[in-house]
């Protein structure tokens, strides 16, 4: 066989050898002796496959000449050494087979080797703590047999080993994160009390507290710490101690910034049940924290009670004067603690799975009156509408106003027509280099802390119309139609003797120079401007920016006639429960309803259901005030009596109640 002879084989090296396995498709595994071995076996069965061959042509020569049997030998011949073939090959198999096995289960003891390796660093660990708590613990039995007092040592080492197994399993326990403090007092308590549980018990050196105090303090606090960072590390982490303490630390601050935060919450509507569940837990943590450091003087005060209460719905605003009024009759006063007791009740009640307000509401929706039918109703009015344009701009409102930032002119950015002009991808860069409130255009905050939020006169979501996007345009970034400047639309009505009766209620309106006057307010939510009558105006001794009016009616248009631009108009309800600033309001000679429109308070008292509604009266004889859908506040219902057999239903707003009606 030349090269491949068998007898050559002691001549060659491994790699040879491997090679040649390669070659003819088996494995190269093994040292030398079984690479050579492997390769013996192959070169016999290629031999004796040769010799078959040979065997196989010779009968084929043959084949004229030799018989019948002679044919058949040769095919046994040939099946014999396939079948050695094939046993050859599963040899080779089952032996691969068994070295995977035998390097499988190296594997596993390898592993079972490490794990007991691990278990006996921890028995030897366990057994040094042990040792040392024999130490600690054989100088005080000693000193307690000199006593005669074993059972005292017996339960001090039962203790040591206790708070030892403690230990042990607080090691296991995943480590907890401290949240960096930024500055609010409220979470002032709580950052301490997790700094000096995963930091301050872990280490005695200073100069590492103090370096944990940097990197878990950010903003102002932050700047506090590093300023102690330069002097000696034990004194320097006291006093940036009390530096923090004095600033974040002080009970007065700390309730104050509660008491803060819950009297500027927004006012929760009768059907946010998730507002209502968000304002009792924010209670609660207020009373937990108060109670922590003594301080619930301020907030059990009746006027900040009467102002948390006042965030209240309506009807649970009524449920509470029953429940102060029965701890008044019992000789208790009423308390902080009792109102969070009390919104916590009704937020279960609310949420209850079966008879809660959302799971009732469901059910009650089909009986309301259809809006369709409504609308129906309302097709009597005769509308007329009146545009507005302002020639000049508004006034400065006593406020000191920075420089438009698109133009560097001194208007207000709203105003600005360059920004107008300009993308509405253009516009949101704008504002957000400028440093300006995404949601009231003014600086000093950020949206999340936005509590002045515009409303969108397109679309009535809570963001500057200049920053509204069509969704016909959105995929250009443009902005829809740009409105006239200062433009604005009001549905004023005149009705007819049938016609419905008027959201009209009685307000006290106050002007920037501190005078008051009772009138009564039209509450119109077609009207996109609001207006005061030149009569109301006067009394007030009110003056503002002349301007004129551009009037469209059914029957003329573009009727212009003189007006003025009033600001810092405020009008709250008789009772003062509730009040509003309005928008820059203009005056007009005659609001676009009558007296008749006016709910008459006799009427509402004949209606069993409407019983509990008061409208009071005043000495007015017109209309003086339309508020329309630029003030939203104003408009925002509050609570609603449904209609009963045909009669009429109530609204309540921030300004009173309201009745609507067909005469």
């Amino acid at each position: 066989m030349g090269a491949d002879s068998p007898n050559d084989l002691p001549l060659r090296t491994a790699k040879s050898l491997r090679e040649e396995l390669r070659k003819r498709g088996l494995s190269t595994s093994g040292n030398k002796a079984a690479l050579k071995e492997r390769l013996e076996k192959a070169l016999a069965a290629e031999e004796q496959a040769e010799a078959i061959e040979c065997r196989s042509s010779m009968s084929h020569a043959s084949l004229v000449s030799s018989s019948s049997t002679s044919s058949q030998r040769a095919q046994e011949t040939l099946k014999r050494a396939e079948l050695e073939a094939k046993v050859a090959l599963l040899e080779e198999k089952e032996r691969l087979l068994r070295e995977e096995m035998e390097l499988k289960m190296k594997r596993e003891r390898l592993q079972l080797r490490e794990e007991i390796a691990l278990a006996e660093a921890r028995e030897k660990a366990l057994e040094m703590s042990a040792s040392v708590l024999n130490e600690e613990t054989i100088p005080r039995r000693q000193g307690s047999a000199a006593n005669g007092d074993d059972n005292d040592d017996s339960q001090r080492e039962l203790t040591a080993i206790q708070a030892l197994l403690t230990q042990q399993k607080r090691t296991l326990l995943p480590q907890s994160q401290i949240q960096a403090f930024r500055g609010d007092p409220l979470e002032y308590k709580g950052f301490i009390r997790a700094f000096e549980s995963r930091i301050v018990k872990r280490t005695e050196d200073c100069a590492e507290r103090l370096h944990f105090l940097d990197q878990y303090t950010d903003g102002k606090p932050n700047t506090i710490v590093r300023s102690y960072m330069h002097i000696d590390p034990v004194k320097g982490y006291a006093e940036a101690r009390k530096a923090l303490d004095r600033k974040y630390g002080d009970d007065y601050k700390i309730s104050k910034a509660y008491v803060e935060t819950l009297l500027t919450w927004p006012a929760i509507r009768a059907t946010d049940i998730d507002g209502l569940e968000d304002f009792a837990i924010k209670l609660r943590g207020c009373l937990n924290a108060m109670e922590d450091i003594s301080s619930l003087t301020e907030v059990n005060h009746p006027k900040n009670l009467q102002k948390i209460v006042g965030k209240l719905p309506a009807a649970l605003q009524e449920g509470w004067r029953r429940l102060a009024f029965s701890l008044t009759r019992q000789d208790a006063k009423p308390s902080f603690q009792d109102v969070v007791e009390f919104v916590e009740k009704e937020v279960e009640v609310a949420a209850d799975p079966v008879f809660g307000t959302a799971e009732m509401a469901a059910i009650s929706s089909g009986t309301k009156s259809s809006p369709v039918n409504r609308r129906e109703q309302a097709v009597k009015v005769k509308k007329s509408k009146i545009h507005v344009t302002k020639t000049t701009e508004d006034a400065a409102n006593g406020e000191l106003r920075r420089l438009c930032p698109c133009c560097k002119e001194g208007h207000d950015l709203e105003a600005c027509q360059k920004m107008l002009h300009k993308t509405t991808s253009e516009r949101l860069e704008l504002v957000k280099k400028s440093g300006l409130c995404f949601g009231c255009l003014r600086y000093g905050h950020s949206s999340r802390q936005c509590r002045k939020r515009k409303t969108c006169s397109k679309c009535g979501s809570r963001h500057p119309t200049l920053l509204h996007m069509d969704s016909r345009n959105s995929e250009e970034g443009r902005p829809g139609p740009l409105p006239e400047p200062r433009s604005e639309v009001c549905g004023g009505t005149t009705t007819d003797r049938a016609g419905p009766v008027m959201s009209i209620l009685p307000v006290l309106v106050t002007g920037r120079n501190g005078k008051t006057s009772q009138t009564y307010a039209f509450l119109d939510s077609g009207s996109s401007a609001t207006f005061i009558t030149n009569a109301l105006a006067e009394k007030l001794k009110l003056k503002g920016e002349e301007t004129s009016l551009a009037i469209t009616t059914v029957e003329q248009d573009e009727l212009k006639i003189s007006s003025q631009a009033l600001t810092g108009l405020q009008v709250s309800s008789l009772d003062g429960s509730g009040s509003v600033k309005l928008p820059c309001t203009y005056t007009i000679k005659k609001i676009p309803v009558t007296s008749s429109d006016i709910p008459d308070a006799s009427v509402v008292q004949q209606w069993p259901h409407l019983a509990g509604i008061k409208i009071p009266v005043v000495e007015a004889e017109d209309v003086g005030l339309l508020i329309g859908c630029n003030c939203p506040l104003a408009m925002e219902p509050w609570d609603v009596v449904h209609c009963e057999d045909g009669g009429p239903y109530a609204i309540k707003t921030r300004l009173g109640w309201t009745r609507m009606t067909q005469k």
